[in-house]
């Protein structure tokens, strides 16, 4: 949980003959996170790559224009690539007929709707809109917007010599139909344009009585429907039938490709290839088995990898326990651990409960996000809300603990007897409390960050680094100085005590780190080569003095946990002092639970927030910024199979 996952370099050589069925075991093994082999690929790889791209896009179009989800790659498919292509290609241009055909009459359809509409707004005209019918062939009718008495002033004004009718259209606009001869239709026209008519288009309707064309129209429409439906029943029926077909051209592109990116990776000649990468050295003899299964290989295995590949880190693979995940994230967010270095996940876990709860501490408020927790975990269906549901767990379990030391249940004070403190009572004891514990928490980066140089046998930086021996040494020395200062015990009142203790406690790793610089220039041979003495003199100095800027710093930033102790504290008793007042105003017994409701509400919800952010800032900047070098690269081994993991790594991955 501390370390990532051994890691060894395999290498394989093997005949070239049998670098397909290999290539399928390293995909179906899932094991190993192949490396480029020095050199050029085989120039005839791309040209299967533009074949294989081919067939997915057409099988990707094919499924488009037919409306099918394929789902996930299933399985590790081969086959006729020419008779796939040459299917689905004949699958996608019988469907785009189809919906050619389709769109064509809904356009027709579309249109005929519309002169229905129109039509039916003029149903109520005995003539024929055009000029076909003999009968009607000496009228005009005009249509356009007019108000109802305007129609009744332009007839008034015709006297007899046209007919016009008011009604409306299907939006409520007032609109005139106006019928005259085509003699007189000069005059009409021009009383018309005098009230502001302006005459719409009846070119694009069909000629005839409107009320005898309607019928014949919602006919050719009903005739349109039928076919279109019919075509539907076509697409509907290719699309089932040929469902499997798409699947099957789509995995088998899919596993074309995967192979090719894999070749791209092999090195060797026209007989030989090359394999090699990064494997869990647990899974060596899985993948290695497999391989003797299938032909005679030559398999060497690298333990000591930076022999081999000096300054090349192996790729990380973490295991990480569920109830870690949540706090996991948090910690990828800002880039994995290198190889080298400790897995920080677990110390950040209990940190930032740890930090939480004595920020946010309150019984009441806990039990709420515990409740909310449970509700994400195992109602909620989504992954992210379960993880969430993990996160607050912890989170209201240090909320319930510290509400417990502070005697606070929903911000009542007077229901549960503090255990320690209450924050309001005892300021300067809270705020002492935050400095300690985050002085414990940089100790423990501190340590981080020796354990780390000494993992990676860096024994200069183990030394003399910004947070190294010498000036944790010099901090840890101010904290027991200062310590004794206040409780004074008995065998370090004396003058002479106290000041052989700080000598020995903080003046002399402060010396040693202020001189590093000479040290390191007489001790280590690449630093004389890197670095005058003067340069290396002034180096020293400036670490000293940054390695003291940093923990003064980084531990008056400590006084926030104290700060938002105490700031929960105040919120909850205004927000308590509102809720009697309510006892004073006429009705006020009735909104007195509200305004509870809501004051608790507030606080969990902003309160909680910014302290779920100020809390991860000092994770980040006063605890990380100890140890943490980050830069890991994310195992991520060769598969063949979509989600597909070695079984006993399931879960495990960063």
């Amino acid at each position: 949980m501390l370390r990532p996952v051994p890691m060894s370099f395999f290498q394989c050589l093997a005949p070239s003959k049998h670098m397909r069925e290999l290539t399928e075991i390293l995909g179906r093994t899932g094991v190993l996170q192949l490396v480029s082999f020095p050199g050029e690929s085989d120039p005839t790889l791309d040209s299967s790559q533009a074949r294989y791209d081919r067939l997915l896009n057409g099988t990707q179009q094919a499924a488009n224009l037919l409306e099918l989800d394929l789902g996930t790659l299933g399985s590790i498919r081969t086959g006729d690539v020419n008779d796939l292509e040459k299917r689905t290609e004949d699958l996608s241009q019988r469907t785009q007929t189809i919906l050619d055909r389709s769109n064509e009459l809904l356009a027709r359809r579309e249109a005929l709707t519309q002169n229905i509409e129109k039509l039916e707004e003029l149903s109520f005209l005995p003539c024929s809109l055009g000029e076909k019918e003999a009968l009607h062939s000496f009228l005009n009718v005009s249509v356009g917007p007019l108000s109802e008495e305007e129609t009744r002033q332009v007839q008034d004004q015709m006297e007899g010599r046209a007919l016009l009718i008011a009604y409306k259209d299907k939006k409520g606009l007032e609109k005139a139909a106006a019928i005259s001869s085509k003699k007189g239709r000069w005059k009409l026209k021009a009383t018309l344009e005098k009230r502001g008519f302006v005459e719409e288009d009846l070119s694009q309707l069909p000629s005839g009585v409107p009320s005898e064309t309607i019928q014949h129209l919602r006919a050719s429409r009903e005739n349109l429907n039928e076919q279109i439906e019919d075509l539907a029943r076509e697409k509907a029926d290719l699309a089932s039938n040929n469902l499997e077909l798409l699947r099957e051209a789509r995995d088998v592109a899919l596993t074309e490709l995967s192979m090719l990116d894999a070749y791209r990776q092999f090195g060797g000649t026209e007989t030989s290839c090359i394999i090699q990468g990064w494997i869990p050295s647990e899974r060596i003899q899985l993948l290695k088995d497999n391989i003797l299964a299938v032909c005679a290989a030559l398999v060497r295995i690298h333990e000591d990898t930076q022999r081999i590949l000096p300054g090349v880190h192996p790729p990380v693979l973490m295991r990480c326990p569920a109830w870690l995940k949540p706090f996991q994230s948090l910690v990828s967010a800002i880039g994995l651990p290198s190889y080298s270095e400790i897995q920080p996940t677990p110390f950040f876990a209990v940190s930032y409960a740890l930090f939480f709860g004595a920020m946010f501490g309150d019984v009441g408020h806990g039990a709420v996000l515990l409740a909310v927790s449970f509700l994400l975990k195992h109602r909620m269906q989504s992954e992210d809300a379960s993880s969430v549901g993990t996160l607050l767990r912890w989170l209201s379990i240090s909320s319930i603990f510290f509400g417990l030391l502070y005697g606070s249940v929903l911000g009542m004070e007077t229901i549960l007897p503090a255990l320690w403190v209450r924050p309001m009572e005892n300021p300067v004891t809270v705020m002492g409390a935050g400095i300690a514990l985050g002085a414990c928490l940089m100790i423990l980066g501190t340590g981080i960050n020796l354990a780390n140089k000494i993992l990676a046998r860096d024994w200069e930086g183990f030394i003399f680094d910004k947070f190294g021996l010498l000036s944790t040494w010099t901090y840890m020395g101010c904290l027991i100085t200062i310590a004794l200062m206040l409780w004074k015990p008995a065998w370090a009142k004396g003058y002479n005590q106290q000041l052989a203790m700080g000598s020995l406690l903080v003046a002399l790793p402060f010396a040693l780190l202020l001189f590093s610089g000479p040290i390191r220039w007489l001790a280590w041979s690449h630093c004389r080569k890197e670095e005058n003495l003067f340069e290396a003199s002034l180096e020293g100095i400036l670490i000293a003095m940054e390695a003291v800027n940093g923990f003064l710093v980084n531990t008056i930033s400590f006084i926030r946990v104290g700060a938002f102790a105490l700031s929960h504290a105040i919120l909850s008793y205004c927000m308590m002092e509102i809720v009697h007042t309510m006892d004073s105003i006429p009705g006020g017994i009735f909104v007195k639970p509200l305004v509870f409701l809501g004051g608790n509400t507030l606080i969990l919800l902003l309160e909680g927030m910014i302290v779920a952010i100020q809390v991860l800032r000092l994770q980040y900047y006063e605890f990380f910024s100890k140890f943490y070098v980050g830069g890991g690269e994310a195992y991520h081994p060769f598969e063949l199979e979509t989600g597909h993991q070695a079984p006993s790594l399931q879960g495990d991955q960063t």
